[in-house]
């Protein structure tokens, strides 16, 4: 699910990036999107293996890093990788 709601602008913002054809479509439906159509479809930027997401994440966080983004952001990345919600299943 996007998790946008009509009161926070979200169907607006789907609508100029979809059209409005196919943001109603997904709204009155209530279809989930696989991972490669919400890429296709540019919701999402990038699509990650599931087998190395973590590193994928953290290469793309130290590339961020290198764009200079704000620290306290930074400062989130040890919790992250460390956090129980990201342990192997």
């Amino acid at each position: 699910a996007l998790g946008v709601l009509p009161g926070t602008g979200g169907t607006q913002r789907l609508a100029r990036l979809l059209g409005k054809s196919k943001a109603l479509e997904l709204m009155v439906t209530g279809s989930n999107l696989g991972f490669d159509e919400a890429a296709n479809l540019g919701l999402v930027n990038q699509v990650l293996p599931a087998e190395n997401f973590m590193e994928a994440a953290l290469q793309i966080c130290h590339w961020q890093t290198e764009r200079q983004l704000p620290i306290w952001l930074l400062n989130m990345v040890p919790q992250w990788a460390s956090s129980p919600l990201m342990a192997k299943r």
